[in-house]
């Protein structure tokens, strides 16, 4: 964040906080007195994870908009500098941790940081989590033959290494480069990620997309639908595509009608900065974030290196990515903003994973109780409704809502081993009255029905079971208990039974392995 928000406001807490901002405006008045926007870096925070091997780095560039008033504070929106090296290095970091864990248990360990994970595969599978982003990329068991494999996910946060669009487009999900990039899989292999698009809207359709080339090389996307070898299941806030070799994956909506604009999912919060007892400003920061959880991340990491306290929950608001909107701030005691009106551009929204305005609050001289209370009001043109967030702040507050981070990237195992995978598939694949069609039903992939029933090679059961796995709830009492009713729906029985042998035999070994 700019520095009279993130630098002296909050690093420097125990010189007078007058003194301190008006430092900062200083600063910020010289940055922008040549009328050029300038980049800002953050400092790099660097926090070793709970696995084994990387480091998570926060570092979060922000481009400042020029500010007419002398009080006012920089409008910012995300468009992070290029990192052409990243990638080439993260993934140098990554074949080093491998020989040094290539006798470790493959099932156990990964290489991971923030946005790169990466872990060892072999014929048996598994899984590379980062639900702390909502991300998922399945390998199932028989994809990968002989010695094992490095398998990894970079998710992309530099604009440039994402989807043009155009005024009709908007961007609506993470951009993940799997690789290394063009290994294929003797199976579908699933990636599963969160998207924003709100798809039950008519005039929205969501279009998944990938590219061929490396995150520093010239990007072209081109569609998946297109793809004859790719599966796409598209449900609400979530996309899945089976694909039987690695690149570079992404998605936009679209809009459907030249006269319709397409409408996307937003999360709107605020944060502030810490409110000390004798504070006499304060930065007050709306975020307008994408309705995914690798957007949201970017804002919790954003914030977290510069100690921002978060006032609001995530409220979800639709946005038609047509008309700019606005953010009313309305105080009602003891506080006052000399810009109370912001506008946000459309494009802007459109383009980012999320943008940041920011209202520089002054505390009445006569006012001894350091308390605030208020609210926001966000609307676009042409809507009657709004959507409101009331504020109560309180400088006691400051500890209590201070950013916590909680996931973090993980390798997990299968759960469905092959010896049942292989039964089911001989119980399901042949044609009849109750076959692998029924099952794709009841986990509601109707819509991929047509496409397993034209492919010539591999078994429908297969796919259905990778894309169940893929996106289970990891709970593995409840997902064994949801497999097991899903075939009792439908008067398979003997799926059932062997479903119940497999989850004896594993509950076995598992308690024989705790004993030792």
């Amino acid at each position: 964040m700019p520095d009279v928000e993130g630098g002296a406001s909050v690093r420097s807490q125990g010189h007078d906080s007058v003194n301190r901002y008006s430092d900062a405006l200083r600063v910020f008045r010289e940055r922008v007195s040549s009328k050029v926007t300038k980049i800002r870096e953050l400092p790099t925070g660097r926090v070793s994870t709970a696995f084994d091997g990387g480091d998570a780095s926060y570092d979060n560039p922000v481009i400042i908009d020029m500010v007419p008033e002398e009080d006012s504070v920089p409008q910012t929106s995300v468009l992070p500098t290029s990192n052409d090296t990243e990638y080439d290095d993260l993934i140098s970091q990554a074949e080093e941790w491998k020989q040094r864990h290539c006798d470790a248990n493959l099932h156990e360990v990964c290489f991971t940081t923030t946005r790169f994970i990466a872990g060892l595969f072999d014929e048996q599978g598994g899984m590379l989590n980062m639900d702390h982003m909502g991300i998922r990329l399945f390998v199932p068991p028989g994809a990968i033959e002989g010695e094992a494999k490095l398998i990894y996910m970079y998710i992309a946060k530099d604009l440039q290494y994402m989807p043009s669009i155009d005024l009709t487009q908007a961007r609506v999900g993470p951009t993940i480069f799997c690789g290394p990039q063009g290994i294929g899989f003797l199976e579908r292999v699933i990636l599963s990620y969160e998207h924003c698009a709100n798809i039950d809207d008519a005039s929205t359709k969501l279009v998944p997309m990938f590219t061929s080339s490396r995150p520093n090389e010239n990007l072209d996307y081109k569609s998946l639908d297109e793809e004859e070898d790719v599966l796409v299941i598209k449900r609400r806030g979530r996309c899945s595509i089976l694909i039987s070799h690695f690149t570079g994956f992404s998605s936009i909506a679209t809009s459907t009608s030249p006269d319709l604009p397409a409408e996307i999912y937003m999360n709107l919060v605020v944060y502030s900065s810490l409110v000390q007892a004798t504070a006499t400003r304060m930065i007050l920061r709306l975020y307008f974030v994408h309705k995914t959880a690798d957007a949201i991340q970017m804002v919790a990491c954003e914030e977290e290196s510069i100690n921002g306290v978060k006032r609001t929950p995530f409220t979800t608001w639709s946005f038609k990515t047509n008309l700019d909107a606005t953010s009313l701030l309305e105080i009602e005691n003891n506080w006052t903003t000399r810009n109370p009106k912001l506008t946000i551009p459309a494009d802007t929204l459109r383009e980012n994973l999320y943008v940041t305005k920011s209202y520089m609050l002054l505390k009445r001289d006569t006012i001894i109780e350091n308390s605030l209370v208020g609210s926001v009001h966000v609307t676009q043109a042409g809507q009657s409704d709004d959507l409101k967030e009331t504020l109560h702040i309180l400088a006691q507050e400051n500890e209590d809502k201070m950013i916590k981070r909680k996931a973090i990237p993980m390798r997990s195992s299968v759960l469905l081993k092959q010896p049942l995978r292989r039964t089911l598939k001989e119980l399901l694949d042949p044609d009849g009255l109750v076959d692998w069609r029924m099952f794709a039903h009841e986990l509601e992939l109707d819509d991929m029905i047509p496409k397993l029933e034209k492919q010539k090679h591999g078994s429908p059961t297969y796919e259905l079971l990778n894309t169940w796995e893929a996106t289970r709830s990891r709970n593995d009492a409840e997902d064994w208990l949801h497999l097991q009713q899903i075939f009792e729906k439908i008067g398979r029985k003997d799926a059932v039974t062997e479903i119940l042998k497999a989850k004896s035999e594993m509950n076995y070994v598992e308690l024989d392995c705790s004993k030792k």
